[in-house]
């Protein structure tokens, strides 16, 4: 993986994680993300046909996922199941459900508008063109409902085409690594984005980055230098500090996971992928997302 590929995975890799954090503060305590995807699925228009497998379809999620959802939110009176006598049958939103429903569209609106504010005019058109051109993927169900031409996307529109991007992305992980999300941005950080050299961190930085506890640092740098993809070493500038590098299967690692990442943008994004409009963006994003964040109590 060469440093341009290298930047271009690091940065969606953190904008993906630091927009479902966000999302996270945003709904909670009332919904997760997945209960909130499901509960703007049934609002859809064609919420009669509300089945387990359709709502996976509509709402980008695996059928165990929705299924979980849908009981949790069941429980919570926001939605009413078909009968156990009738498997085919449609979930359908609770008037509860349906308020519960447009509080939440008014909370990830809030948080998506923190995220876009400081981004120009021209930038904020190409964000939504780029999420546009990813929703509408072939075999979609919004390459089959989105209207050509609409102007801007949902809530939870802009939400399901970004958590389809996560997963797909954490599926190349596990594919290679069998890490989370979060311990590969954590390798994702140290890996080199120039040609020569090796880079070396300190715990507080990656706290930085991150955006994480410095617990998490502690635990996960424990546990990744156990499986030999990191090491520590000494910082010749404290002398009771210490800094993280990536091993050589680290690297590797990194390489394997980053290349089928990058393979994945590059289907769902074109040549845009060479635009340095695009590179651009995705920088301002990301500190726009940090500074939402830093705004934003968990």
């Amino acid at each position: 993986m060469d440093a341009q590929k290298a930047h271009f995975v690091t940065l969606w890799c953190a904008a993906i994680s630091k927009f479902e954090k966000g999302l996270g503060r945003a709904l909670a305590p009332t919904l997760t993300a997945a209960q909130y995807r499901v509960l703007a699925s049934l609002a859809l228009p064609e919420a009669d046909q509300g089945t387990k497998a359709r709502l996976a379809w509509t709402a980008s999620m695996r059928p165990d996922e929705v299924e979980a959802a849908l009981e949790d939110l069941a429980q919570a009176s926001l939605v009413a199941l078909p009968s156990p006598h009738d498997p085919r049958g449609a979930a359908r939103l609770t008037n509860t459900g349906r308020e519960a429903l447009q509080r939440a569209n008014g909370a990830v609106t809030e948080w998506e508008q923190q995220c876009a504010e400081a981004l120009q005019p021209s930038e904020q058109q190409l964000l939504a063109s780029v999420l546009a051109r990813a929703l509408t993927v072939p075999g979609s169900y919004y390459a089959r409902h989105l209207q050509p031409g609409a102007q801007g996307l949902s809530p939870v529109q802009r939400v399901t085409v970004l958590h389809a991007i996560h997963q797909a992305m954490a599926h190349a992980i596990r594919k290679n690594t069998d890490l989370s999300l979060t311990d590969f941005r954590f390798l994702l950080e140290l890996y080199p984005k120039k040609q020569r050299g090796d880079k070396r961190l300190r715990a507080r930085e990656i706290v930085s980055y991150l955006r994480v506890g410095r617990s998490y640092v502690t635990t996960a740098s424990l546990r990744l230098e156990q499986e030999g993809l990191i090491e520590r070493i000494p910082d010749e500038q404290d002398a009771r500090g210490i800094l993280f590098r990536l091993t050589p299967q680290g690297a590797q690692a990194v390489q394997a996971a980053g290349d089928d990442i990058f393979v994945l943008l590059t289907s769902l994004f074109g040549n845009l992928m060479e635009d340095r409009r695009f590179l651009l963006l995705m920088k301002h994003w990301l500190r726009a997302e940090d500074e939402a964040l830093a705004t934003k109590r968990p």
